[in-house]
């Protein structure tokens, strides 16, 4: 909750574990992802990244999204103002 309120002093923010209410879960994020202008993707500190998540990002790429990849423990210290 604490990153979703940071990101939301800079507009809308979806984040799929707290806005996802849908039965299609991947498909709300799918569309989603068409809709915006920045994907940010959190990752685990870890190397393993779901097969989900990778689907994700190749359809981020595809889209022609710029793409922000952060690691859970910078996420404390990232410039936000990066993203704009």
């Amino acid at each position: 909750m604490q990153v979703y309120n940071m990101l939301k002093k800079f507009g809308e923010v979806y984040i799929d574990s707290l806005s996802n209410n849908s039965i299609n879960i991947q498909k709300d994020i799918f569309d989603n992802l068409y809709n915006c202008d920045v994907v940010l993707v959190l990752l685990p500190d870890s190397k393993l990244t779901s097969k989900w998540v990778m689907s994700e990002i190749s359809l981020a790429k595809l889209l022609n999204k710029r793409i922000m990849q952060i690691y859970s423990s910078q996420i404390l210290s990232f410039d936000l103002r990066n993203l704009f």
